[in-house]
């Protein structure tokens, strides 16, 4: 608010530049963090917008690697004090050392279905990725389908291409830096949740193996007890994510 009274060369009380902002229905929040855009991935982003929009979304397949850590991705607590009431024990969310122990995953969902969840040993490469989709995706896509994969360099690899034109999947093109546009981000984070409810031992666990072993099974757990319907329902937000882009000239949205 000091800020915006410096901003300007009258003479403002903060008062009625308070008032003035409570009329015109304006509040003050801390900015979201965003990937950096340029004009030209936002020209991207409203192109891929554009081609898609009206599209029959329950044909879509959404797929990703997420990286789990031990002790990332736990939800804030709330407690209530007085202003001037000293912090006890219980009102406090301890910050620890986020462990060494992590495992990486992929996994795909659409409407009213989901593949495992899958442990990626050693490091992701195009080899690993083709392995993997040459199992997972003839029995998992059907006719129909669209099949969605960012552009990282081991899904755009050849020998993936290859195997993609072999099982004649239907993949859509996808604009960069572009994780609101994906659904999948949002299950990601939901499942990261579900594993400290399922196992809030695992939160303060050692960097051991029997840690790790314990943090590749909670997961798929996790995965797992997500429900159908938040599946279908983070499917159904697609027309107004498109409609959030094309509105937004292919700049930021608020997924």
């Amino acid at each position: 608010m000091r800020d915006l009274l410096d901003s300007v060369d009258n003479v403002v009380k903060l008062r009625s530049l308070r008032y003035l902002l409570r009329e015109m229905n304006k509040r003050k929040w801390m900015q979201k963090k965003r990937v950096a855009l340029t004009p030209l991935q936002a020209g991207k982003r409203l192109r891929w917008a554009q081609t898609y929009q009206g599209i029959d979304w329950r044909r879509v397949k959404w797929s990703d690697e997420c990286m789990v850590r031990r002790g990332q991705g736990l939800k804030p607590i709330w407690t209530f004090l007085s202003p001037r009431e000293a912090l006890r024990v219980g009102d406090v969310q301890e910050a620890r050392r986020q462990g060494a122990v992590r495992q990486m995953f992929w996994a795909a969902f659409g409407h009213v279905s989901r593949t495992p969840l899958v442990p990626l040993v050693g490091n992701v490469n195009a080899v690993g990725i083709h392995h993997l989709y040459s199992f997972i995706l003839p029995w998992f896509l059907q006719a129909g389908d669209i099949f969605m994969h960012d552009n990282a360099s081991v899904h755009t690899a050849r020998i993936v291409k290859a195997l993609l034109e072999e099982l004649q999947v239907e993949l859509m093109t996808w604009p960069p830096y572009s994780p609101d546009l994906n659904p999948i981000e949002n299950l990601w984070a939901l499942m990261k949740a579900e594993i400290y409810r399922l196992h809030p031992e695992l939160t303060h666990a050692e960097d051991t193996v029997a840690t790790q072993h314990a943090l590749v099974l909670a997961a798929m757990e996790a995965w797992d007890s997500l429900k159908d319907t938040i599946l279908k329902n983070l499917c159904d937000t697609m027309p107004n994510r498109v409609a959030a882009v094309i509105a937004a000239e292919g700049w930021y949205t608020k997924y």
